[in-house]
C-alpha cells in the first residue's frame, strides 16, 4: 500500500459565446479566462468547439489552445469535445501534435463520434452516413 494521497484536479469548461458582441472581444475574454484560471491554480481549462454560427462559438480549437499555451505555463488545455466526423483527420492530427509540442505536453483531448444532435455546418455539405 502506498502512502500517496489522492490528487484531485480543479478544472472548468467554457463555451466561447458572445451573442451580438464583437467576436474578437469574445475570444479575448475566453483567453483571459484561461490565463486567470491558470494563475489561480486551476489544473485544466476545457473549451467547447462549435462549427455553426449560433451567436458566437469556437471553430478552430487547436489555434485557440495554441495561443493559450503561449500565454500560460502550467494549466492543461483541453477540448470539450472534438466531434471527429466534422474534422479532417490529417489536419486534426497535425493540430493535436502542434498544440502538444507548443504547450510542453499540456494538451487534454476529448473525442466524440457524433454530436448529441446534428447541426451540419454550411461548408460541411452532407452528414456522414448513419448520422441522425
Amino acid at each position: 500500500m502506498t502512502s500517496e494521497r489522492p490528487r484531485f484536479g480543479l478544472g472548468f469548461l467554457t463555451h466561447v459565446q458572445g451573442r451580438g458582441t464583437d467576436p474578437a472581444l469574445t475570444h479575448r475574454n475566453a483567453q483571459e479566462l484561461i490565463v486567470v484560471a491558470g494563475e489561480l491554480g486551476f489544473d485544466v481549462g476545457c473549451v467547447a468547439q462549435h462549427h455553426v454560427p449560433l451567436g458566437g462559438g469556437l471553430s478552430s480549437g487547436g489555434t485557440f489552445r495554441a495561443y493559450a499555451a503561449a500565454r500560460t505555463t502550467r494549466i492543461r488545455l483541453g477540448t470539450a469535445v472534438t466531434v471527429l466526423p466534422l474534422e479532417d483527420p490529417v489536419r486534426l492530427a497535425e493540430d493535436v501534435a502542434a498544440v502538444d509540442v507548443l504547450s510542453g505536453g499540456r494538451g487534454n483531448w476529448a473525442w466524440a463520434a457524433a454530436p448529441a444532435t446534428w447541426s451540419t455546418p454550411p461548408s460541411a455539405g452532407t452528414r456522414p452516413a448513419g448520422a441522425n
